[in-house]
């Protein structure tokens, strides 16, 4: 093949565009894209994500935007990815991210977060994502988080909280609340 049809990627389940030297997406740039179900952009140069850039993607369930320099995220962005179990956002410079970057995420299993540069996270950013299970926020510049901020994740059986600014009493209560957690599921 010399060519490469367009209906072959469109149609694809799984598109591999890591470490191509990416800096930039256009919005709607994979609309259409409806049977993806495995999207790899890590090792990117990606810093800024527009708004609409996964519009479409209604079949999306593993995103993988690791190893880029992302520093925030625009509200909204995986609004539309309503079968999304998995992100991977580790190894980039996220030090900010609003109480709707995460909007609509009801199916998401698992949040990679680690090795970011977030000093605080507010409890009203995991309202979305009812059926998370396991969230690495490993590696940050976190010096607080709110006692109830597990409140709204009640399937959490993973959490790493390792290498923050966090107290040890505050990680050994999260620690704490996630084995309550396991133990209430019947983990």
């Amino acid at each position: 093949m010399t060519k490469l049809d367009e209906s072959f990627i469109v149609n694809s389940i799984h598109l591999h565009l890591s470490n191509r030297n990416i800096a930039k997406i256009e919005d709607w740039t994979f609309n259409g894209f409806t049977k993806l179900e495995q999207l790899d952009l890590y090792k990117n140069k990606l810093n800024n994500l527009s708004g609409n850039i996964f519009k479409g993607l209604v079949g999306l369930r593993l995103l993988n935007l690791a190893y880029n320099s992302l520093q925030t995220l625009p509200d909204n962005i995986f609004h539309d990815l309503h079968k999304i179990e998995f992100i991977d956002l580790n190894h980039n410079s996220l030090f900010s991210l609003s109480d709707d970057a995460f909007s609509g995420l009801t199916n998401l299993r698992a949040l990679n977060l680690q090795n970011n540069q977030l000093p605080k996270l507010n409890k009203e950013i995991f309202n979305a994502m009812p059926k998370l299970n396991a969230l690495n926020l490993t590696n940050n510049l976190l010096v607080d988080l709110e006692e109830d901020f597990l409140q709204r994740m009640p399937h959490l059986s993973l959490l790493n909280l390792e290498y923050n600014q966090l107290g040890q009493d505050k990680v050994e209560y999260f620690y704490g609340k996630v084995k309550e957690n396991n133990e209430n599921m019947g983990n």
